[in-house]
């Protein structure tokens, strides 16, 4: 005959297990989950619209660019630029070849970054992409630069000033990658305008939420339906997925998000890998972890680089060129390696710099980088809207 269990027994399994619960997921009903999700949501959102700080650690992730057109496409594609070596799709051809044979093109990047207003962007190219080099991009009061293999750009620090916004272009590289990294995506509500975001609908611990913005320019209107999953125990939500809409184009993008971390190091949760789907874009942006802070800190990070210092990721600084758009000059490199100012008659100094640069460098050079560019800015487009 089987014994029953004395009141201090079933007492103290009682106790037991209330003391196991996770302290979220004790009488947390429906209606608590919601007002939750509502409230973290609402703070999240906010938080997402404005860059945010990381003052001990730099942001490291790769782009894994893979897309490639129907065999069908590519026939066509092939046949259009055949025998017209100066084709201007042929370009673009050359990199679906490329990905076809050697894999995707992986774009690899670190950002130190201090909110709005001071940040350094490194990126780093696969080798036989311009030039296998690098271009680093910094941003803070009264330094504003650009270095690659190629030369030194010295930016006006006014955000209003065309150097500056040129410089300003490269923000939008990054914004998109971190807001997803970081918050899901949510930070594009800044960049796609917008403005209205209708309640979270809760079913079970996954949930979703609709953004739309108003018309834009031509009546463009985007949409954006977030959807996720609410963590008890972390007592938040975590974006798994989102899509976008635009109308009356009925063009659309999407990301998916594997799963989430938490980094110690940058006291935060991160998406591990995340899937960007759009017209012409197939990547995978995959957090590779965080980096240090050197010796130093912002102030020798963004320190504008002078030819033969030494500068704390790259070491010492000798480029071929200089462009200085704050004193109107352009440095070349003479057969002796010394740098001298190269004086182009009829030209203010802001041309006189630009174009002085790249004719000492080379036609050839820059229009094989433009057109590269010219990609890289297609693709920006797409992932931007």
């Amino acid at each position: 005959m089987r014994s029953r269990p004395s009141r201090n027994t079933a007492f103290f399994a009682t106790l037991t297990a209330i003391l196991i619960v996770p302290p979220g997921a004790r009488g947390q009903s429906a209606d608590d989950t919601l007002e939750r999700l509502e409230s973290w949501l609402s703070r999240a959102w906010e938080e997402a619209q404005t860059l945010p700080s990381i003052p001990d650690a730099s942001l490291r992730w790769r782009v894994e660019d893979r897309y490639v057109p129907t065999q069908a496409e590519l026939d066509a594609l092939r046949n259009e630029v055949a025998g017209r070596p100066d084709h201007p799709k042929r370009p673009q051809l050359n990199i679906y070849e490329r990905r076809l044979r050697d894999g995707p093109d992986v774009v690899h990047y670190e950002l130190w970054l201090d909110g709005e207003t001071r940040w350094r962007l490194n990126t780093n190219f696969p080798p036989g992409f311009l030039d296998g080099g690098y271009i680093d991009t910094a941003w803070a009061p009264g330094s504003a630069w650009k270095l690659a293999p190629r030369g030194l750009t010295i930016a006006e620090s006014s955000p209003e000033t065309e150097s500056a916004q040129t410089l300003l272009s490269s923000r939008s590289t990054f914004t998109s990658h971190v807001s997803r990294l970081l918050d899901g995506g949510m930070g594009v509500a800044r960049t796609m305008r917008l403005t209205e975001r209708a309640e979270p609908v809760l079913d079970g611990t996954r949930w979703s939420v609709v953004a739309s913005s108003e018309p834009i320019a031509s009546g463009v209107r985007r949409r954006v339906r977030f959807s996720g999953v609410w963590d008890r125990d972390a007592d938040r939500g975590f974006v798994r997925a989102a899509e976008v809409i635009e109308s009356p184009s009925n063009s659309q993008a999407r990301w998916d998000i594997d799963s989430w971390i938490y980094d110690d190091t940058l006291g935060r949760h991160v998406a591990t890998t995340i899937r960007y789907r759009a017209d012409g874009v197939d990547q995978r942006i995959v957090f590779e972890g965080a980096g240090v802070i050197p010796k130093g800190g912002f102030d020798a990070l963004t320190r504008t680089p002078r030819p033969g210092e030494t500068d704390p990721i790259r070491g010492r600084v000798d480029p071929p060129a200089v462009r200085d758009h704050t004193r109107g000059t352009t440095l070349l490199r003479d057969e002796e390696g010394r740098l001298r100012q190269v004086e182009v008659a009829g030209e203010s100094p802001s041309t006189k710099a630009e174009g002085g640069l790249w004719r000492g460098i080379g036609v050839a050079a820059l229009v094989a980088t433009l057109l590269v560019m010219g990609v890289l800015w297609l693709a920006r487009r797409r992932i931007m809207s």
